[in-house]
Order: structure tokens, then C-alpha cells, then sequence
């Protein structure tokens, strides 16, 4: 991890308290990691150092390299000095020689401890990102938040109600839109668009009292998280030194981010951030939707339904360069679809075409192909009338993929509809008590399968999937037609009762199917 190194604006804001006058060189100076005490003797200076002058004079300016930095602590020695332009000059008053020189040792023992416990932090997980929060609330002086590219908070040093998810709340607060504005202003500026390298300079800007700053944080190209600072002082603007604080801050994060899952991969736009508060219900009636639709330029129409499908990668490795290629495939074949990348995985949402009730057979074709190629498993809602009930389509789709993963449908297109039967039944199950669901004579069933070493019980199951056909049975299980009869009859005295009655063989086999989903086997 990068050394933290200080700056003239650094010692500035530090030693304001003793400060008579400053007098900073129009040249750009190097970063300073050590400081001497200067005195007449000294004569081959270094930009990277700080000298200390307790009483000496300073050197002629033509002998200075521009932006070497000063700290006098005689005022009057420092005035002379003053109309060079090509060195830093702090000068000091109140503060005798040893005074000025605790001071100045002081700054670069607590900013060497800042880094120390950067470092230490770096590997600690989620408690290592909110010790590296805190420590950089306390060098910049203003409250932090780390958020993903989608603009969900992770991590915030403090105030977290001035984090919350800014580019709605005052749309639907009906407030002066001041953060939506410098979200917007900042996000322009490091969106995938007009990505910001890695080592770039920090992007700031302010807007009604509000600073912001933010540096794309990426992984494998592609823009992961933003580190916000925000200052509540109307007409503050943070200094370089602040801004080289946070530059260095985001270092740290950038280490920390490499070895963490934590953070989603998108693209920052605000169509997906619309997308995703749809999906979570943060946009909660037709209201807030319609309002928010039209600030982002999303179409709703009265006669519209709408389809979800949430694709979910087989392999989390290299699924970021996949979620991209799949969300940018398929807005290209579906203009009038929408993604957003959710912890789930990739989140589609299209609008079907007046009185269109499913995606065509192509369409689904397509989906089919993205998910054999890049290898998601992905599951399509049926379709529903408002924008309202997404938040319960993509529970109806998680606890879908949830069995899907268990089972052999990886690396293909569900339609929900199809598994709708067996996720109800799920939820049943995990909601009453297992042994009441399942009918006595199943029961009596299993009783004896158990205790006479067969598996009567399979063979009941396959002949009434079959609608009690005979031949379709025992060429299912590789069985002579007369043995199977001979087994159903069996099983007819066994419970006591004939198969004749409709009503109660669906009865059993709904009873079985419960037992086998408890006994986690498929249905």
C-alpha cells in the first residue's frame, strides 16, 4: 500500500491555530514525507522535505526550487520571503523553536498513524472499511460514504442521513433537488461513458452549500464504487490538501475493493438506479414511478404489461465482464429493456407491445442462447399490469432460483410459470408442519416400504403422473406390464382403498410430492 505523503496545504489546515500568514508558490510542489530544521548551512534543498525555520533566514529565492515548503516560527524572518513565488512559506506565531518543532513532528506522527491503521484495517473485512471511513472523516474533516456504482450506501464514517439513496428522495420529498443535482453533476464525470483511469485526479464540485467529491474505484475496467465526501457549509469548497487526503483514501479502498465480492459492478446510470428502486419498492406507488419515469425517460403506458428476468451466473468468476456483455446484448436486441445488476444477478425488465401478454418465441430463443453461451440460469416472470408489484415478482423469482440451483436446470430459461406449482408448495411446506401435509395411506406407504426393503412408493408415484396408464408406467420403469399390476394391486390392499376415485389420487399425489420435496428430492 502507497506511503500517505503530506502536502503544504496539509500543514496549513493542521497549524491554522498558530498561523500569522501564508504565502504558497504559483508552481506546483512535490509531496513531502520528512522534515529538517533548516539553518544557514543548509544548502542543497529538497522538495520532498519540509524545513522548520526557527531563526535562520531564509535563502535568496533564485536558490529555492519551486515548491519547497517553509514553516517559520519567527514571522519576521518569514516576511522577507514573502514576495517569492516559487517556495511554500507557513509563518507561525505564539510559538517558541521547541514548540514549533513538537508541532510540526506531531502532524507527521498522526498522519503516519493514520496510515498504519489504513493498512491494518485493509484486511479486516467490512470492520477494516468503516475503520478507514472514520480515519477519513477525521484528515478531511467532513462525513464519507462509500457507495456502489448503483449509488446503495456500504460503508459511511458517520451522518448517515445524508447518504440515503439521493437521486430520488427529493423528487419524492418534493425538496429542492440540491443533491440530486450534484450526484447527477458528479456522476457525469466518471460514468462508464467517460471513464476516470484509475490514478486520475479526483472530480469535485458543489452545489446549493453541498461539496462532493468522487474517484471511480474499478475492477477489471470497469466501474465499481464511488467514495463521496460531503460538506453541509454553504460556500465551502475543499481544499487540494482535502482532495489529496480523499485521493489517497480511495488508494486504500481500491486495495481493499480487489479482494472483496461485496461490491455490485454496473454502469452508474440513472435507468438502472431507476430499475433497482422499482425492484426493492424504494419507488412505492404509481405516483413516485410515474414521476421518477419521467425524470429518467422511461415510457409507461396504460395498456402495457411487463416482464421480468433475472439472470443468475452459473460461476461467480469473471462474472463481472459477463454481466456487462449479457446487459449490453440484450439492450441491443431489446431496445425497451432495462438492466441493472442486483446481488441476484443481472435484472431485465421489458415492456411487452399493447396486448401482449409473453416475449415471442424468438425473443425467448434469444434469452435461451445468452444463458447456453455465457452460462447464467435464468428465470422469466409471466407477465403483470403494474410497476408496483415488481418488488414480489422478484421475491416469486428468487425463491424460484433458490430450488432451480438445486436441481438439473443450470445454464438454461425457466419461465416461472412452468415451476409456479412447486414453489407454491415450497412455500406451504416451510410454513406448516411437514408430517401434516402428507395424507395417512402415504404415510402407511412409506411405513412399509421401510420395513419390508422396497420401493413401492416410487412405483405409485410414477403411475399416477401417468394418469394410472399402465403401459406408460412400465415402459417408464423398464417393468413387465403384469409385474406392475400386480404391484398396484398390492398397493390397493396395502391402503385399503381403490384408485378409481380421481379426486383422491391427486390427493396422494400431491401428498408424495410434499414428502419428497421435505426429503429434498425432486418432484
Amino acid at each position: 500500500m502507497d506511503r500517505l505523503k503530506l502536502s503544504a496545504e496539509v500543514f496549513a489546515k493542521e497549524l491554522a491555530p498558530y498561523m500569522a500568514f501564508k504565502n504558497f508558490s504559483s508552481m506546483r510542489g512535490t509531496f513531502i514525507d520528512h522534515f529538517e530544521v533548516y539553518d544557514n548551512q543548509t544548502f542543497l534543498l529538497r522538495k520532498d522535505c519540509l524545513y522548520l525555520c526557527l531563526d535562520s533566514e531564509l535563502p535568496p529565492c533564485e536558490h529555492i526550487q519551486g515548491g519547497t515548503t517553509f514553516v517559520c516560527a519567527n514571522a519576521k524572518t518569514a516576511c522577507k520571503n514573502t514576495e517569492c513565488n516559487r517556495c511554500n512559506i507557513i509563518a507561525l506565531k505564539d510559538l517558541g523553536p521547541a514548540a514549533a518543532i513538537n508541532a510540526v513532528a506531531a502532524i507527521f506522527n498522526r498522519y503516519q498513524e493514520y496510515g498504519l491503521a489504513i493498512e491494518l484495517a485493509a484486511g479486516r473485512g467490512d470492520e477494516g472499511l468503516q475503520t478507514i471511513m472514520d480515519i477519513g472523516e477525521k484528515m478531511i474533516g467532513a462525513p464519507l460514504c462509500l457507495f456502489d456504482i448503483n449509488y446503495n450506501v456500504i460503508a459511511c464514517s458517520d451522518h448517515k442521513e445524508l447518504f440515503r439513496n439521493p437521486l430520488w428522495e427529493t423528487i419524492i420529498e418534493d425538496n429542492k433537488p440540491a443533491r440530486c443535482e450534484i450526484i447527477d453533476a458528479c456522476i457525469r464525470g466518471i460514468s462508464p461513458d467517460n471513464p476516470t483511469p484509475a490514478n486520475s485526479a479526483m472530480k469535485a464540485t458543489a452545489v446549493s452549500g453541498y461539496n462532493l467529491l468522487a474517484r471511480s474505484l474499478l475492477r477489471r475496467g470497469h466501474a465499481v464504487a464511488s467514495l463521496w465526501a460531503i460538506s453541509t457549509e454553504k460556500g465551502f469548497f475543499f481544499p487540494p490538501a482535502s482532495l489529496h487526503m480523499l485521493a489517497w483514501i480511495c488508494r486504500c479502498l481500491d486495495e481493499w475493493v480487489e479482494g472483496t465480492q461485496q461490491l455490485i459492478t454496473g454502469r452508474g446510470s440513472i435507468m438502472e438506479r431507476f430499475l433497482l428502486d422499482i425492484a426493492d419498492g424504494s419507488l412505492y406507488d404509481d405516483m413516485t414511478i410515474g414521476i421518477a419515469a419521467n425524470y429518467v425517460g422511461f415510457e409507461i403506458k396504460s395498456d402495457a404489461e411487463y416482464q421480468l428476468c433475472v439472470f443468475k451466473p452459473i460461476d461467480k468468476i469473471g462474472a463481472i465482464e459477463t454481466d456487462i456483455q449479457l446487459m449490453q446484448t440484450i439492450e441491443k436486441r431489446f431496445p425497451k429493456a432495462i438492466c441493472a445488476v442486483t446481488d441476484m444477478g443481472v435484472l431485465v425488465l421489458f415492456t411487452l407491445e399493447a396486448n401482449g401478454i409473453d416475449l415471442e418465441p424468438k425473443e425467448k430463443e434469444v434469452l435461451q442462447s445468452l444463458c447456453s453461451q455465457l452460462s447464467y440460469t435464468a428465470v422469466l416472470s409471466t407477465s403483470y399490469f403494474n410497476l408496483t408489484d415488481t418488488p414480489k415478482i422478484v421475491q416469486q423469482i428468487a425463491d424460484c432460483l433458490s430450488f432451480l440451483a438445486l436441481g438439473t436446470g443450470r445454464g438454461k430459461l425457466h419461465h416461472h410459470c412452468n415451476h409456479l406449482v412447486q414453489q407454491s408448495m415450497r412455500f406451504v411446506l416451510a410454513n406448516q408442519p411437514p408430517e401434516t401435509l402428507i395424507h395417512p395411506m402415504i404415510r402407511k406407504l412409506q411405513k412399509y416400504d421401510e420395513e419390508n426393503g422396497v420401493n413401492y412408493l416410487e412405483t405409485f408415484k410414477v403411475y399416477l403422473n401417468n394418469r394410472c396408464n399402465a403401459a406408460e408406467t412400465s415402459e417408464q420403469l423398464y417393468m413387465h406390464r403384469n409385474t406392475l399390476l400386480h404391484r398396484i394391486k398390492r398397493i390397493e390392499e396395502l391402503l385399503g382403498h381403490t384408485l378409481e376415485d380421481w379426486t383422491l389420487r391427486r390427493v396422494l399425489l400431491f401428498s408424495i410430492d410434499y414428502l419428497y420435496l421435505e426429503e429434498k428430492r425432486d418432484i
